[in-house]
């Protein structure tokens, strides 16, 4: 029996390991590590959005939407790339690739 979990995305990557206690995020080095032997719990809230919720016309780049606190972003259930397909300001999100009304946008913080 495996002692974690890794979920790939094609090399995105997510691990629990539940031996260490251990969470790992990297997103290709955009690290977040949570260690629970030592840290605080961490709970993660989605919210789900549609593209109709975004600034700008259907199918365009460069939408926004505003989100204060994004940890981790899904469109249509596959993760996105900080800085490759997306920028956080902390206050504002903006899609650096195409977004049309009917995608589904998750976020969780």
């Amino acid at each position: 029996m495996s002692d974690d979990i890794t979920i790939d995305f094609i090399n995105q990557n997510i691990t629990v390991d539940f031996v260490t206690q251990n969470i790992t995020v990297d997103f290709v080095t955009n690290d977040i590590t949570v260690d629970f032997a030592t840290s605080a719990a961490l709970s993660l809230v989605s919210f789900s959005y549609t593209g109709s919720d975004c600034s700008g016309s259907d199918g365009q780049s460069n939408r926004t939407l505003s989100f204060l606190g994004a940890l981790l972003i899904a469109v249509d259930n596959q993760f996105l790339q900080p800085n490759i397909n997306y920028t956080n300001t902390g206050l504002l999100i903006t899609f650096l690739q195409p977004i049309w009304n009917s995608q589904n946008i998750t976020i969780w913080k």
